[in-house]
């Protein structure tokens, strides 16, 4: 009997579970990473983009210096990596929230490579966002990608959450993530309500700051996954851009979210290669 339970279970993770596709001819989609994506972000698109004939390359837009015209690209990646330097978003808020992120400041993890991303990124996604020939671009925004996607629109971070809000640190674990709303973009890719996502890091949006202005500054924006009691923004999606952009790191779950997020990104890959 629990043979036959595990033999449905994994039947069903790939029938049910399965995310349609509309790719219709083999060809070669571009996918620009705005920094070297991982093994395992390339591993997972392009499985997935066997299954369906389609072959996939992948081009580091730092190194080409693609940070402005994005006709060359079929979707676009901003992988998971180290802290957004403050000076990016504390300006824009108010002085007493300014003077708490000055207070934190010593939490935050200058590095090198933050240094190097931070303006490319901010660059990239100005660019983006001002271009309305990118309205059917896909970009998939993982970890501190969905963390600079964040602030690229004004809205600022936790600095640290374990110090800010009193939850320890997501080091290399899982997190119940819940998605309320069903007609959501997320909801619609992953057909579920909730899951355990992999987690590893220290900042994130802050909630009660963007409910607080939504409806004033951010009404084409909405949270749409959460995690810790709603306290952990998992994803945000757009009224305007076929963005999906996740806390968590798909790339390494070993739930179906993984093959869906990644099966989304093939899909808009092929919608936006046909309307070139």
């Amino acid at each position: 009997m629990r043979l036959y339970l595990a033999f449905l279970l994994a039947f069903l993770s790939t029938t049910v579970f399965s995310y349609e596709v509309s790719c219709k001819t083999e060809q070669t989609l571009t996918i620009g990473c705005t920094s070297d994506c991982d093994r395992a972000i390339k591993n997972s698109l392009k499985k997935v983009a066997r299954k369906h004939n389609q072959r996939v390359r992948f081009v580091d837009m730092w190194k080409k210096n693609i940070k402005q015209n994005f006709d060359s690209l079929d979707a676009i990646i901003i992988p998971g990596g180290v802290d957004i330097d403050p000076k990016y978003y504390k300006d824009d808020v108010e002085e007493d929230l300014r003077a708490h992120l000055d207070r934190l400041d010593y939490l935050v993890d200058y590095t090198r490579d933050g240094k190097r991303r931070d303006p490319f990124e901010m660059n990239v996604l100005g660019n983006y966002f001002s271009n309305k020939n990118n309205n059917k671009l896909p970009l998939l925004a993982i970890c501190r990608g969905m963390q600079i996607l964040t602030v690229s629109q004004g809205i600022p971070l936790y600095i640290d959450i374990n110090k800010e809000i009193g939850i320890p640190n997501r080091r290399r674990l899982q997190d119940k993530i819940s998605i309320p709303d069903s007609d959501s973009l997320i909801g619609q890719v992953l057909n579920y309500s909730s899951f355990y996502g992999y987690k590893n890091h220290h900042q994130g949006l802050r909630v009660p700051y963007f409910k607080k202005h939504q409806a004033e500054r951010w009404p084409h924006i909405k949270i749409t996954a959460t995690s810790n009691k709603g306290r952990i923004a998992e994803a945000i999606e757009f009224d305007n851009r076929p963005i999906v952009a996740t806390q968590f790191h798909p790339e390494i779950d070993r739930g179906d979210e993984n093959s869906r997020i990644f099966s989304w990104v093939l899909d808009n890959s092929c919608k936006r290669n046909k309307s070139k």
